[in-house]
């Protein structure tokens, strides 16, 4: 961005969420977004092919529920389940 964010039009946000949105879709990488409180920010199209979850599997609280449909599609879920874990307690 050439100007900084809060100089932004409402039309220069729009338009730059729009490129970033197909950017992220456009990508061959499946890519999955988590914040701090364990919501679902982002899921871009790759990650919704490859894994095939359902769309209520991806609503912002449904962490839970996205976790075990991933794990019942993996060879080993007890090692997925403790990446998890890890990450979870050091995102770093």
């Amino acid at each position: 961005l050439a100007q900084p964010l809060h100089e932004l039009t409402h039309r220069e946000l729009v338009e730059s969420l729009v490129l970033l949105r197909t950017t992220l879709d456009a990508t061959r990488d499946a890519l999955l977004a988590i914040d701090e409180h364990g919501r679902i920010t982002l899921v871009n199209r790759r990650f919704e092919q490859l894994w095939q979850v359902g769309v209520d599997a991806l609503a912002p609280d449904a962490l839970p529920l996205l976790r075990e449909r991933l794990l019942a599609q993996v060879a080993e879920p007890q090692a997925v389940r403790d990446a998890l874990d890890r990450l979870r307690g050091d995102p770093e």
